[in-house]
């Protein structure tokens, strides 16, 4: 497919000359910290929905199927060399969904200016959202341990065993 860089670079809005830079250099691999850093956050933030999907949807299954298997020394080495991977192909992730974007704008009626709008750029409020819904089901999850953990102390109590504490 032909694509034009002014077109691509109509897609990303903020950081243009970012990605400007590292798409002429056409390097396969390249770093971008955001996506080191953020990984599922920066790609909602940059409406790529779809790769969120797919990479959470995923994960979700490594994850599922990996927690009784692996120690879980070993399933951190995993995750941080995954983050690592967001890292080195952040940009390439990118520029293919913006390709795909390209492709789709191309075959439909919506003007130009409008569905750069609609499908490019960033998205702030899904991204505020998506990390509020994930500290707080992190935050209900605490309360719910730390309640669970004063009943198991207090069962103990009762029965005059002796519990740990670290």
């Amino acid at each position: 497919m032909e694509y034009n860089l002014e077109d691509l670079l109509s897609f990303v809005g903020k950081s243009k000359e970012y990605y400007e830079k590292v798409w002429t250099k056409n390097k396969l691999l390249s770093w971008n910290w955001a996506s080191f850093l953020f990984n599922f956050f920066w790609l909602i933030y940059r409406k790529m929905y779809l790769e969120f999907i797919i990479f959470f949807v995923s994960y979700r299954i490594y994850d599922t199927l990996t927690y009784s298997l692996i120690s879980s020394n070993i399933k951190f080495i995993i995750d941080i060399f995954i983050i690592f991977l967001f890292g080195i192909f952040g940009n390439k992730i990118y520029f293919f969904s913006i390709l795909r974007k390209l492709k789709k704008m191309k075959k439909s009626s919506l003007e130009k200016e409008y569905f750069i709008k609609k499908y490019g750029g960033t998205n702030n409020i899904i991204l505020v959202l998506l990390i509020g819904i994930f500290f707080f089901s992190y935050l209900l999850f605490f309360l719910d341990y730390n309640k669970q953990h004063r009943r198991i102390k207090k069962v103990f109590q009762e029965q005059g065993m002796i519990l740990l504490e670290k």
